[in-house]
Parts: C-alpha cells; sequence; structure tokens
C-alpha cells in the first residue's frame, strides 16, 4: 500500500523501493494495477457517473449564479505523454508536439466534480475527432439524460450546454466564446465564457498537482492499465470533494444550531465564532474538534 501511494502522488518508478520496502517490481505492478481496480470497482458508480435530476438543478443553479442559464459544465481534452509507447503504435500516437500521448477528455464542474472522463484516444487526434467517438451526448441521444428547463429572453430552452474553446463544432449543446468581440456586450461575454470555461483546465492542474504521476510521461505499456489508473486519480477527486461537502453542511448545520439556543436565551449570536467554509471557492478542509 505504501509503495501504491508513493508512486502515484510521487512519480517514482516501480523499482524505487526494492530495497526499502523490500518488495519486487513485478509485483509492486501487480499490487497498482489491483489497488486501482478495487477503488474504480467500489466508488466509479457513485462519484463517476452522469449527472442525476438533483444534480442538474445544483448545476443549472450554479451555472445561472454565473450569468449562464442551462449551463451544465466545461469540456476540453489535455494530451498526457506515453513514453513506452509500443514502436507500431508511435506513429497514431504522436501529437503536434512531436511526443507520444494519450488523450482524455473531461467534463468537470466549477467545484471540479469530473462526471464524465474518455481516455486512450491517440494523440495524433484532435478535439473534435475525440468528440466524435465520445459518449458524452449519449445520454442526450438516448433520452437517458433528466431534463434540463430553462427560459433566456422569453425562450424555453429542454437542452443545456457546455462551454468549450472554439476548436469544437458549432452545435447546440455547445458554447464558445466571440473570437473577435468588438462591442461591449460582445466583450463582457467573452470574458465570462473565457473564464468559466477554465473550470476543466483547472481540474487538470488539480490531478496534476495532486497526483504526480500525472505531470510526467506515464511508463506503462498498456492503455488498459492507465485507463483503469486515470479512472482511479478522478474518482479519488472527487471523494475529496464529496468529503469537503460534507464539512460544509456540518458547519451549516452547527451554525444554524448555535443560532437558535443563543436566540432563545438572549444572546447575541456571532457568525464568525464558527469556521467559515465556501465550498465552491476554497475547497478546504476544517478541522471540527
Amino acid at each position: 500500500m505504501t509503495t501504491v501511494v508513493r508512486i502515484l502522488a510521487y512519480s517514482y518508478a516501480a523499482d524505487h523501493y526494492d530495497e526499502y520496502i523490500k518488495i519486487g517490481e513485478s509485483t509492486v505492478i501487480k499490487c497498482l494495477k489491483a489497488f486501482c481496480n478495487a477503488i474504480v470497482a467500489v466508488y466509479a458508480e457513485k462519484y463517476m457517473r452522469p449527472p442525476n435530476e438533483a444534480d442538474i438543478v445544483w448545476l443549472l443553479e450554479e451555472g445561472e449564479q454565473r450569468g449562464f442559464l442551462g449551463m451544465l459544465s466545461s469540456i476540453d481534452c489535455m494530451h498526457w505523454e506515453w513514453k513506452n509507447c509500443q514502436v507500431e503504435w508511435q506513429g497514431t500516437h504522436r501529437g503536434r508536439s512531436g511526443k507520444k500521448t494519450l488523450i482524455l477528455e473531461a467534463v468537470a464542474s466549477q467545484d471540479l466534480w469530473i462526471w464524465h472522463a474518455f481516455f486512450e484516444m491517440p494523440g495524433s487526434h484532435n478535439d473534435i475527432n475525440v468528440l466524435d467517438h465520445s459518449l458524452v451526448f449519449n445520454g442526450i441521444v438516448n433520452g437517458q439524460l433528466p431534463p434540463v428547463n430553462y427560459v433566456v429572453n422569453g425562450h424555453h430552452y429542454r437542452m443545456g450546454y457546455y462551454l468549450s474553446d472554439g476548436i469544437y463544432p458549432k452545435l447546440a449543446t455547445l458554447m464558445q466564446t466571440i473570437p473577435h468581440p468588438t462591442t461591449t456586450k460582445e466583450k463582457l461575454f467573452a470574458q465570462r465564457q473565457e473564464a468559466a470555461r477554465k473550470d476543466v483546465e483547472r481540474a487538470f492542474g488539480v490531478l496534476q498537482i495532486k497526483w504526480a504521476i500525472m505531470q510526467g510521461p506515464i511508463l506503462w505499456k498498456y492503455e488498459p492499465d492507465m485507463s483503469d489508473m486515470l479512472s482511479w486519480v478522478n474518482v479519488d477527486i472527487d471523494k475529496d470533494i464529496s468529503y469537503e461537502e460534507g464539512l460544509v453542511q456540518i458547519l451549516d448545520t452547527r451554525e444554524k444550531v448555535l443560532s437558535e439556543d443563543f436566540s432563545q436565551n438572549g444572546y447575541q449570536f456571532d457568525p464568525e465564532e464558527i469556521p467559515e467554509l465556501d465550498a465552491k471557492r476554497s475547497k478546504k478542509a476544517y478541522d471540527l474538534a
């Protein structure tokens, strides 16, 4: 367990702890795969899932507060270098940087909830090709996504959308910025859209900062192994968010109870006595002891 977490957190090689932990390289790799598969099997259904009706309402409220009615999340792709790419695949996996990469497409909300991740596309593809193979719109096509209802300028809409950059196609489910804004309204819209769509890029940054194995080139040889490991990383990030939101609810409940007790006894309640936690901005856990 110690070796597995250190490999994920510090991006050490599998044989780095041969003498310290007294465990062989092949055993470390087996433990790493088993650990990732176990975490994904237990928690993926709870955290790596499409949004339900309650999630849709919450995402719409979050988007409305930021000035985007009907916004569900933001979508984008990142490239992950694959050092040990097999020779016969190096041509198809060589990206624009000249390195062999694999592409991760993700949809993330403002609080870094990654509820869609599509992996294993070769690095020679662009975001449009990845979107063509992705399953992100399957819920809409098959009628499985909960209804999304909102009104803008008197028009009723029943389909949400995702914020994206300019490379994505012009679809009803994607909203890009204005490339060359001229008027004040266009400039304001472009500024707000470009700021809000950075949520998914911020999620990529958190993944790379928390788990160093995402920063450098991956050393594994097979794509399914990397896919399992990446799924575990996403599940872990979502678990942290859920834990911190639980602390928010505890603090809010504690503040409410104390406020009622103080008011009933004739005291004036000072909210500053309770640590404040803003889940949508700081995402920091506080000690309740």
